[in-house]
Formats: structure tokens, C-alpha cells, sequence
């Protein structure tokens, strides 16, 4: 996937809810681990403009929190699919 095209996909992950709901931000990026590796993962992550300087990981993938979910309204999450190994957790602001 070009670079370019990948940017205006994250941009749109940011984006105004239906109905008049709030707006939702990426809380979370995760890489999948048959698609990075530690390193590959962090630079991809901050090529992208993504705080990378603390990684979570389990057997699956790293996780980047880019805030607390305690930021985050009650029952306002959910993981979508960015591009191939690349997903993130949205949720909305309090």
C-alpha cells in the first residue's frame, strides 16, 4: 500500500460518528508479529506519527498506547483494520 494512501486511511480512522455522536481517536496501534518484528514495528510506528516509546507484547503483537484508555468514554472502543498486520483500537474522548 503507498504511503500516501495509508496516511489519508489513518487521517479517516479519526472521524466524526454517525448520528452526532462524539469523534473517535486511536488509543491504541497494534502491529501482528507475521507482519513485524520489534524493530520494524517501532519504526513503522513512528514513521506514521505514533508514540513508540513504550511497547506492550504479547505472543500475537505490539501494542502502542498513544493514551490511558481511562480517557476514554465507557463502552466507546473498538478495533479496526488500518492495512494488512495493522490495526488499531478507537475510542471516544471523555
Amino acid at each position: 500500500m503507498r504511503a500516501r494512501k495509508l496516511k489519508r486511511l489513518i487521517a479517516n480512522a479519526v472521524f466524526e460518528g454517525f448520528f452526532g455522536q462524539d469523534p473517535t481517536t486511536i488509543q491504541t496501534i497494534i502491529l501482528k508479529k507475521t507482519n513485524f518484528n520489534n524493530t520494524s514495528a517501532k519504526k513503522w510506528a513512528s514513521s506514521h506519527g505514533f508514540k513508540n516509546s513504550k511497547i506492550d507484547e504479547n505472543d500475537t503483537s505490539f501494542r502502542f498506547r498513544q493514551f490511558e484508555p481511562s480517557a476514554c468514554k465507557n463502552n466507546s472502543f473498538r478495533t479496526i483494520s488500518l492495512r494488512t498486520g495493522v490495526s488499531a483500537v478507537v475510542c471516544r474522548k471523555k
